[in-house]
């Protein structure tokens, strides 16, 4: 695997630290966003740019594509100059953004005409994950394609987790998001409540830290999210609900929390 030449498109502030960390790997890697800046920071790392996503996909033997939603990884794939254009037989698209996963499986069943291989490989650890090579990376679609890209996930994360066929991934990463943002709303309402109780808040979140209500939401509560975050938040909390009216399942404390102001 480590001969295999390696894509990736999106090189934003998750995935241009793990291209990095790709490239630190010596993994053989070409990469393309629509900004020319982090490009070039890969480009000194040892890295080369390519002009479209077209031009990487007729490059590289694995394409990895890191962008914001299903609308934009649907354009990076099918777009004028995408990947569809230019990838290669045999060659292993994953996709580490969070996205629909029913859209993961349309897409695992159209990449057979092209007899290519899709993985849905969402990550969780923040920026700071990605930086440090930490992340834990939830993976969908074939065990043995899973298998073969593992050197791939070792450069940017900690933790892989092999979770079923295509879709699994990116179902375990909204779960564990609808986890989080539900967590963070909770979190919230208790510091409002105790700051209007006389309760000093700080004092308040050193107790919570050492007891049950404890959480990696309170752990980092001195980072508040940024106005980006808390966009992919309500896009992860919609995925969420889209997933479980497609099973005829009732989610209702996830409804309330899409509908509430989420920022610090």
């Amino acid at each position: 695997m480590t001969q295999k030449l390696i894509g990736f498109i999106g090189l934003g502030e998750m995935g241009k630290p793990m291209a990095r960390n790709l490239a630190k790997a010596g993994f053989p890697l070409t990469v393309f966003d629509l900004l020319r800046q982090p490009v070039k920071e890969i480009v000194k790392l040892g890295g080369k740019g390519a002009s479209s996503s077209r031009e990487l996909a007729g490059i590289c033997d694995v394409i990895i594509t890191m962008v914001r939603d299903t609308p934009s990884t649907e354009e990076v794939i099918f777009g004028h100059n995408g990947i569809w254009e230019g990838i290669k037989d045999k060659a292993i698209l994953i996709i580490m953004s969070t996205i629909d996963p029913i859209y993961c499986q349309k897409l695992t069943t159209r990449t057979r005409e092209k007899n290519t291989y899709v993985l849905d490989a969402p990550v969780s650890g923040a920026p700071e994950g990605a930086e440090a090579g930490t992340l834990s990376i939830f993976v969908g679609g074939e065990k043995k394609v899973f298998e073969d890209c593992l050197p791939i996930f070792r450069a940017m994360g900690k933790n892989f987790y092999y979770m079923g066929g295509s879709g699994m991934g990116e179902v375990t990463k909204i779960l564990n998001n609808l986890l989080l943002f539900i967590t963070t709303a909770g979190i919230k309402e208790g510091l409002a409540l105790a700051k209007k109780a006389g309760i000093d808040e700080e004092r308040f979140r050193d107790v919570v830290k050492t007891s049950t209500g404890n959480s990696w939401a309170i752990q980092t509560w001195e980072k508040p999210l940024s106005p980006g975050m808390v966009a992919l938040a309500y896009k992860d909390l919609h995925l969420a609900l889209d997933l479980a009216e497609s099973l005829g399942i009732r989610i209702p404390v996830t409804g309330v929390t899409y509908q509430t102001d989420l920022s610090h």
